[in-house]
């Protein structure tokens, strides 16, 4: 680990001329572009280089730390950033000041996963020559509203999932998330770093007009907290919208990525889905279908027969992974009225697959206590599948055997479902996690006909 000579205080404490910039622009080294404020970055560098981008690695975090000692201000922005990454190491960065250290260990016993204690707070690539600012101890900075910002960066290195540099926080940990002062400072200085959410605690006081002074920046508060709760439900939000969105369509990085938000913001993690997520398992699940030896070869299915459960995903993943052209989503109505979940597979299915027609959604009756039951909603099930595949041969029909409740299947099979037709059946894990979660990459159409003999495996 490299290092530059140990930074002393006082060397923010003169007057600010060409020399001092100079020689504290030096002793800074590459932490200069994070800590001088215009008038001492321009001195010395005389407007001839950049300041520094912020590192997007997974671990990254990027801490803002106010400047109360006037002195300071000669040389500093109103509020400085600290560029740090947690690694799988059991020590802190011997460079980092005193504070910073004791708020990474009380992020470290909030968010005790097993192994946390070997993880420590460090510079981001932290084997460049930082420098040391062993110096400043809790008389000189305090790091107490650094705990979002740290519990965040510790979160994207337990997940794997790098974070968003435009995404800030500041806010203190003591049994609940606490206001932070010279929030104005901290606020001007991200919107310098071109920030775009910026989350402070729940009683954080209110910020005059901040529309107004940070157009770009929004405000957003923690969801309220308790010592009993501990800080982890608190985070949630920020932490679903710190890590950051992969660009790419690279399977592991985008599983990742929607694991991690799927926990903390499920309506985020939905809208991923259909974006992205869907469109990389159907083409998996392609390459990995198992279709039983009695079906014709090759498959052209284009009309798919579902019924509408809670359960929607399913569904939109069979249809975009057998490139579905014509849907028909069967509903139970009173007593049990499905219309409302009907169309919103048909409206979800359309979303993710643009060869998709409108989908037919067609009720039926299922009511137990009736005179005519079974007769009546297998007999309203069997018209409205024979209005749908009317003219359409049997091995372009499929039909999906996972939804409906044990008589509506077994209705199908009987009664409805042709020798040539197709069953499908998606198959997955489960994640060990409550609630449990679809461990996404397991899925696997198996593909049957309806007199499958089970007797040779399937291909």
């Amino acid at each position: 680990m490299g290092s530059l000579s140990s930074l002393s205080p006082q060397l923010l404490s003169v007057r600010l001329t060409t020399n001092s910039a100079i020689h504290l622009d030096r002793q800074l080294g590459q932490l200069a572009g994070f800590l001088l404020n215009d008038a001492a970055w321009d001195t010395a560098r005389v407007g001839t280089s950049d300041r520094p981008q912020l590192s997007q690695g997974i671990g990254c975090c990027w801490p803002l730390i106010g400047v109360r000692n006037l002195h300071w201000q000669r040389f500093l922005l109103p509020a400085f950033i600290l560029p740090l990454q947690w690694l799988p190491e059991p020590n802190h960065d011997p460079r980092l000041p005193e504070a910073i250290h004791e708020c990474a260990n009380n992020v470290r016993q909030h968010f005790n996963t097993g192994a946390s204690e070997s993880y420590s707070i460090h510079f981001v690539d932290s084997a460049q020559p930082w420098p040391d600012l062993s110096q400043f101890d809790r008389n000189h900075l305090e790091a107490r509203s650094c705990f979002a910002s740290l519990a965040a960066g510790l979160s994207s290195l337990q997940q794997q999932v790098p974070p968003d540099p435009s995404v800030l926080a500041s806010a203190d940990w003591d049994g609940q998330f606490k206001p932070v002062d010279l929030l104005e400072q901290k606020l001007t200085v991200a919107a310098k770093w071109k920030a775009k959410s910026f989350y402070v605690a729940s009683t954080q006081d209110k910020v005059d007009d901040p529309q107004t002074k940070y157009p770009t920046l929004k405000l957003n508060r923690l969801g309220e907290s308790s010592g009993a709760a501990g800080p982890q439900k608190a985070l949630s939000g920020y932490f679903a919208e710190s890590y950051l969105e992969p660009d790419s369509e690279e399977w592991e990085t985008c599983r990742r990525y929607h694991a991690a938000i799927r926990p903390l913001a499920s309506v985020k993690a939905d809208e991923y889905y259909d974006k992205t997520l869907c469109h990389l398992i159907a083409k998996r699940i392609r390459i990995n279908m198992r279709i039983s030896k009695s079906i014709a070869q090759p498959i052209k299915v284009t009309h798919f027969v579902t019924i509408a459960t809670g359960q929607i995903q399913p569904i939109q993943t069979m249809v975009a992974a057998l490139g579905i052209k014509h849907l028909l989503v069967l509903y139970t109505k009173a007593p049990d009225d499905f219309s409302g979940k009907a169309s919103k597979i048909a409206d979800q299915c359309l979303k993710i697959n643009r060869q998709l027609n409108r989908p037919e959604i067609v009720p039926f009756s299922y009511d137990s206590e009736s005179e005519n039951f079974p007769h009546d909603f297998t007999a309203e099930l069997s018209q409205a599948v024979a209005t749908f595949v009317k003219d359409i041969p049997e091995q372009n029909v499929i039909f999906d055997i996972d939804r409906g409740t044990t008589l509506h299947k077994l209705a199908l099979i009987k009664n409805i479902i042709r020798p040539n037709n197709i069953i499908a059946t998606l198959s997955h894990k489960m994640l060990k996690t409550a609630p449990a979660h679809v461990d996404h990459g397991t899925e696997r159409i198996f593909l049957f006909t309806r007199d499958e003999a089970w007797v040779t495996r399937s291909v």
